[in-house]
């Protein structure tokens, strides 16, 4: 399934780092609130989606909301699977 291209335009002369460019590398998201605090890296993901998601919904971007959509569903398979190997031992 093709969802479409991801890249930019330019002049054609050298790449000039943007701020987005620097900041990209070095994101740090802020700490949670006291009690929300992530169970697992995994958690602290699916939050990041979420917030993902709903900057896709209010920009009404419906190609883009899906794709987040679709990685959110992947991440809680893999929160699932988690969730049942540290409760039982086995991953299912």
């Amino acid at each position: 399934m093709f969802l479409g291209y991801l890249g930019s335009l330019s002049s054609g002369g050298e790449h000039q780092p943007t701020a987005a460019d620097v900041q990209l590398d070095v994101f740090d998201p802020p700490e949670p609130l006291p009690g929300f605090e992530p169970l697992s890296p995994l958690d602290r993901v699916a939050d990041h989606l979420m917030l993902a998601h709903s900057a896709a919904q209010a920009a009404r971007d419906i190609v883009l909301m899906q794709m987040i959509e679709i990685t959110l569903f992947q991440v809680g398979k893999l929160l699932s699977q988690h969730d049942h190997a540290t409760h039982d031992g086995n991953v299912h």
